[in-house]
């Protein structure tokens, strides 16, 4: 079964991985209740350390999923409609656009790239070394060709082009 449907439903599936933005997650929660969204945090297992499992969990009203599922649960509920990959580091760029669903936050954002018409996008936050990393251009052109939206984090330090990267064109010094 899915942990996901294309509608126009309202539960917006966070996905959260431990690049330093993350400890601003509780803000971004607000954010996106303010919108009007649902919103489920997933996080890596890293991630899961430095957040507050009990204020994130009062705040959506949800619980706090980091854990692989059990073949007993292997749907989560509500349904995601959207999904909100924010901040993305490197591991998790890589891994999702390779396909390697080691962890419960990273096979949510690969199942989803199976889900027709499900609103994704993904805010890389990428130190400049990190950027011009060999396999990030592959795995930003990756995504996007599988219809993720690909942008800079808001608190990201560097902010390129996306499509350049994807290209192959990734700045030499820092931007």
């Amino acid at each position: 079964m899915s942990n996901f449907e294309a509608n126009a439903g309202s539960v917006l599936y966070l996905i959260v991985s431990a690049g330093g933005p993350v400890v601003r997650t509780v803000d971004r929660i607000r954010v996106e209740l303010a919108r009007g969204f649902e919103v489920r945090v997933i996080a890596t297992p890293q991630a899961a350390q430095w957040l507050d499992r009990d204020e994130i969990e009062q705040l959506t009203g949800r619980r706090f999923e980091s854990a692989m599922l059990t073949p007993a649960q292997s749907t989560l509920f509500p349904l995601g409609n959207r999904v909100l990959a924010s901040p993305v580091t490197l591991n998790t760029l890589t891994k999702w656009a390779d396909g390697h669903a080691d962890n419960l936050a990273i096979g949510l954002l690969c199942e989803a790239l199976g889900t027709p018409s499900l609103p994704m996008v993904a805010e890389l936050s990428l130190s400049p070394r990190f950027l011009r990393h060999p396999a990030v251009p592959a795995a930003v052109g990756r995504l996007a060709a599988a219809g993720v939206e690909i942008r800079s984090h808001p608190d990201a330090r560097v902010r390129p082009d996306w499509a350049e990267v994807a290209a192959g064109r990734v700045p030499a010094e820092e931007t």
